[in-house]
């Protein structure tokens, strides 16, 4: 007698089953991904969201413009400890890097990384986790098209979708690809013979199971899926496989308490720890139904704790966990590919289920992407099913049922385009969503309509009062200069919040704009007393940069930018303030070079930063062109003169002086230009005049140098330059 699994009853292997030809199995794997490819081929074309992309990636200073994935190996960063992942995404960041910056809808700056990279990455191992499970499944299913089915399950179920098409989530499909490649090592390593070879395998695995790990956390229950795997599919005695799954558990629990610790769950998850099981048990209720009916799926479904507990059926929910534990306990003898499929499901789904409480759980207990491993199980139920029956109706209605999947799945990857898209479809999921009104109000405030921000910052309050959502409406206030109203707000953050130093941070930039020099300074050092990390620190010594320099504390400016550069050298606004400083203490040649460092980093924020500052800006080039006129170099005199223009292009004599610039270097039709200009702008400008003498002498109009001579004199009959020159013109021959 034999069971489904190819064992018969005295635990003797059966003869290995024939395969189909190899051929036939690799057409079936080349058309699975080139399905799947299809489904996700148009994220090619997406870019970056404003939701955690912005976070990992574009305003993380470790990462770029220059990535140093060492910092990432020594510390958490953001809570998570996943070096792996960050290490991809800083190769992936050295590789995206273009010429030609590229605008981001939703984002406040321009950036030169290509976000193609980075969606052909996640969609590429998403692709190798598809041909990863296919093989899997035929392990133990005989049928090549039977084991294409679920392999095509887990690949386009929409379901997925969030996994492939959200750059931030390429942590969980890297996890995956290491989780699924331990399981097949640690399966050769079962085929081999001879201890040693076994060891090598099992080493392998180990490895590849650790680097899971330092990808996403959540794969510490991949030594449960192989004890699963081992029990119902191969039927191996657990005594055999107990002490590398000891060794991989006792990594799993390390790696729990580490990220327990960098991850600190706030006390309103704590305190309804009682909930748990029924908890738990609607998640579960609620990834079954999408698995079985994948329609409005969204980043935010709300389902959080303290929504759950509030609903009157709420009780009635733990009939799906009873209803789960009858399945496995009645599938368990007879058929153990059931049983496996279900235990695979639910252990996968197990760290985020709710009974270990997690920070989005404020958000909701249930998201897509929690599914993705968990696949894994539907996936294996397919393949078993329409290998067991064998019937022609049943692969009809696969087929119909995967095609469908495959349609929908298209049509939910179009709203990944970018953040406008994303969270305006999520309010139609759930218009009760805090989190997509303040993201599309983050994206609003970044692309300059701080107006639109507020009214939708405004509702996410409504919906749910978060120190987040008061910390970005402050700084909506501060972008539309409602100051008072931003320090209200940021008040209100601070009191959710108190040990927050950004919150702090930006109450001293509100200060500062209302020439409070004195309150900010005591919300910086606040900030500072918080312990921030080195990302935070950096930005409040810039702030700090700059309450100095308006308190004309020059000298400590230039200390305090020093400092900051150290921390993050690839601060634009510190290289800005400290340009400023230099230049206040006539350093004028590194502040030129600090202002040009800035202007490489960030052209846009120096840009308006510098409209806002204009005069030191202007001063600093005119004065930097005056000392390039004192060397002869006349055509950049001529640049740095232009450049102050651009902050003050009314200034007669910033316009006289690049005329005068291009006159020493015999431009005599750009001089003419621009010296007429600033008699224009400024006709009762006596400098203006005699610049006009000297280019009327160097095109040898002698008499009209006179008469500007005297123009000169009679607007300030004491003007020195003119009697000179005037005096010149008339005992010259």
């Amino acid at each position: 007698m034999h069971d489904e699994s190819g064992i018969n009853k005295s635990g003797t292997p059966e003869p290995e089953i024939q395969k189909d030809p190899i051929s036939r199995c690799w057409i079936v794997a080349i058309a699975v991904v080139i399905i799947t490819y299809l489904v996700f081929a148009q994220t090619l074309n997406f870019g970056f969201v404003n939701w955690d992309d912005d976070k990992h990636i574009l305003d993380n200073r470790y990462m770029y413009p220059k990535p140093n994935a060492g910092y990432f190996w020594r510390q958490p960063f953001d809570n998570l400890y996943i070096p792996v992942t960050y290490t991809l995404w800083a190769v992936l960041v050295r590789l995206a890097k273009t010429t030609t910056p590229i605008p981001l809808p939703g984002f406040s700056h321009t950036i030169q990384l290509n976000p193609n990279v980075f969606h052909s990455a996640t969609l590429l191992l998403h692709l190798v986790n598809v041909i990863l499970v296919y093989f899997l499944l035929r392990r133990f299913v005989k049928s090549d098209i039977a084991c294409g089915a679920g392999a095509l399950m887990f690949g386009i179920h929409p379901l997925q979708v969030e996994s492939v098409a959200w750059i931030s989530e390429t942590r969980g499909t890297l996890s995956t690809a290491f989780g699924l490649l331990a399981i097949h090592t640690y399966l050769r390593g079962w085929d081999c013979k001879g201890i040693r070879t076994q060891v090598i395998w099992f080493s392998l695995a180990s490895l590849l199971f650790v680097a899971g790990l330092l990808s996403k956390p959540s794969l510490v229950v991949l030594p449960v899926i192989l004890v699963i795997i081992d029990l119902f599919l191969v039927k191996r005695p657990i005594r055999m496989t107990l002490p590398l799954v000891m060794l991989w558990l006792l990594i799993a629990g390390f790696v729990v308490h580490e990220t327990q610790s960098a991850q600190p769950v706030p006390q309103t998850l704590t305190s309804i720890k009682s909930y748990s099981a029924l908890v738990a048990s609607d998640a579960i209720g609620f990834y079954v139904t999408k698995l079985i009916a994948p329609f409005n799926l969204g980043p935010d479904y709300g389902r959080t704790p303290m929504w759950l507990i509030r609903q009157p059926w709420m009780v009635a929910s733990i009939l799906t966990l009873l209803s789960f534990v009858g399945i496995i306990f009645i599938t368990m003898r007879e058929k153990p590919f059931i049983c496996a499929s279900v235990c695979i499901f639910l252990v996968a789904l197990l760290p985020v289920l709710g009974f270990v409480p997690f920070i989005y759980q404020l958000y909701s207990t249930v998201a897509d992407r929690y599914a993705y491993l968990a696949m894994l199980g539907p996936a294996l139920l397919i393949a078993w099913s329409l290998d067991r029956f064998q019937s022609r109706r049943l692969f009809l209605t696969a087929s119909v049922v995967l095609a469908i999947f495959c349609a929908v799945s298209i049509h939910q990857v179009s709203y990944w385009r970018n953040t406008y898209t994303l969270f305006r479809h999520n309010l139609d999921v759930n218009p009760a969503s805090a989190l997509s009104y303040n993201n599309l109000a983050t994206a609003f405030d970044h692309d300059g309509d701080a107006k639109r921000a507020i009214l939708l910052y405004k509702k996410s309050l409504a919906m749910q009062p978060t120190e987040l959502a008061y910390a970005n409406l402050g700084l909506a206030y501060i972008q539309t200069k409602a100051f008072d109203d931003a320090i209200a707000v940021l008040r209100l953050a601070a009191n959710l919040d108190p040990y927050n130093p950004e919150v702090h941070n930006s109450l001293a930039a509100a200060y500062g704009s209302l020439n409070r020099y004195s309150e900010a300074q005591e919300e910086i050092q606040c900030a500072i007393r918080l312990e921030p990390s080195a990302d935070e620190l950096g930005l409040i010594y810039v702030n700090l940069e700059y309450t100095d320099y308006k308190l004309g504390h020059y000298q400590d400016v230039i200390e305090t930018a020093r400092k900051v550069i150290s921390i993050t050298p690839y601060d634009a606004e510190s290289h800005y303030i400290y340009a400023l400083a230099l230049s206040q203490i006539n350093n004028t040649d590194e502040s030129l070079k600090q202002l040009t460092v800035a202007e490489r980093l960030k052209p846009r924020l120096v840009y308006e930063r510098a409209i806002t500052d204009g005069t030191p800006i202007a001063d600093l080039y005119v004065k930097t062109g005056l000392l390039q006129l004192g060397r002869h170099e006349c055509d950049k005199a001529a640049i740095s003169f232009k450049i102050a223009n651009r902050f003050r292009p009314e200034d007669a004599r910033i316009v006289g002086d690049i005329g005068y610039a291009y006159l020493n270097s015999n431009k005599i039709q750009l001089a003419s230009t621009y010296l007429l200009h600033a008699v224009l702008l400024a006709p009762r400008s006596a400098p203006a005049h005699v610049n006009m003498a000297a280019l009327e002498m160097r095109q040898f109009h002698r008499l009209d140098a006179i008469a500007e001579c005297k123009n000169a004199l009679n607007i300030n009959p004491r003007y020195v330059p003119a009697q000179l020159m005037l005096r010149q013109i008339e005992s010259s021959p």
